[in-house]
């Protein structure tokens, strides 16, 4: 988990305040997910990771779709379940989860596109449409 003095500082370096903000530090990509305070029961999230670089055919880059389930994460590459790979964090609290995923793990992208769906029970609850963001 993020420890607690970088987590107490991520408001800093978000992109936004929105119910979904992400930011890039050290080579990793931090999204953060509000939620209700310590709603978890039956509390699920699907975050959907596309890199795209230059150099690469874009369908040899890794294709990421990540399930949260309370405090446990799985991860896909297309429809392949992966080993959660080193540097992959989830830390969960009160008001929201921050996922914590080096940019490796999606190709060393200049651009990721991501989405992520919210669901309560069987039911969705939010979806963000897709965001472009630019690696520097």
């Amino acid at each position: 988990a993020l420890d607690s003095e970088e987590n107490g500082n991520l408001d800093n370096f978000i992109e936004d305040k929105g119910d979904v903000s992400c930011a890039l530090v050290d080579r990793a990509l931090l999204i953060r997910i509000q939620k209700e305070e310590n709603m978890n029961q039956g509390l699920r999230f699907m975050v959907y990771l596309f890199g795209y670089n230059a150099k690469k055919p874009f369908a040899d880059m890794p294709k990421c779709r990540i399930l949260i389930r309370g405090s446990k994460l799985t991860i896909f590459d297309g429809p392949k379940r992966i080993n959660i790979p080193q540097g992959v964090l989830l830390t969960v609290n009160k008001k929201a989860l921050i996922l914590k995923l080096p940019l490796e793990v999606i190709g060393d992208p200049e651009y990721i596109l991501s989405s992520v769906k919210g669901y309560g029970g069987n039911f969705p609850l939010d979806t963000t449409g897709f965001r472009m963001i630019e690696i520097e």
